[in-house]
């Protein structure tokens, strides 16, 4: 879990701006960013499987079919380890937030929108395995891609493309 730093540049109206800072930490407390497909996002019209159906393939492979695992979501992060960046984009979503009466769904979209390109980044690229013929996983058409999105705990509706 990523830390939190205050600093109080002056003692004026200091009760008043612990105040708030309690009332924003109240605000975002408990609340989630979540980042992948939603079973609510429909079925793919070729194959016939739901897109978070389509996703668990992409992401673990199927030996069977000869389909490699493309672990999107685990180079993503939703394993819960944050690198550098990732906290540079989380600190960047607090920024003033602590100090201001914004809503807590503004930060969260921030989060949510960072790791739904981090993650859209991924597929296609050099940290995936090779697509071998006969198994396109849907990177060529950017089909899977297109419905990787964020919900956030507050709202827990997906953004459209």
């Amino acid at each position: 879990m990523p830390r939190l730093k205050v600093k109080i540049k002056s003692q004026k109206g200091l009760e008043r701006k612990l105040l708030n800072l309690r009332k924003q930490a109240q605000k975002i407390k408990d609340q989630e960013v979540y980042v992948g497909l939603y079973s609510d996002q429909g079925v793919h019209p070729t194959s016939g499987l739901t897109y978070t159906n389509l996703m668990g393939i992409h992401e673990f492979g199927y030996p069977d079919g000869n389909i490699p695992p493309r672990p999107v979501l685990r180079i993503t992060g939703n394993s819960g380890v944050f690198d550098s960046q990732d906290m540079r984009a989380i600190n960047k979503a607090f920024d003033g937030f602590f100090t201001s009466n914004r809503s807590a769904q503004q930060p969260l979209n921030l989060i949510g929108s960072y790791y739904e390109q981090k993650g859209k980044d991924v597929f296609g690229s050099s940290m995936l395995q090779e697509t071998k013929a006969g198994n396109p996983p849907l990177i060529q058409t950017g089909e899977l891609r297109d419905k990787f999105t964020y919900r956030t705990s507050i709202t827990y509706t997906y953004k459209e493309i």
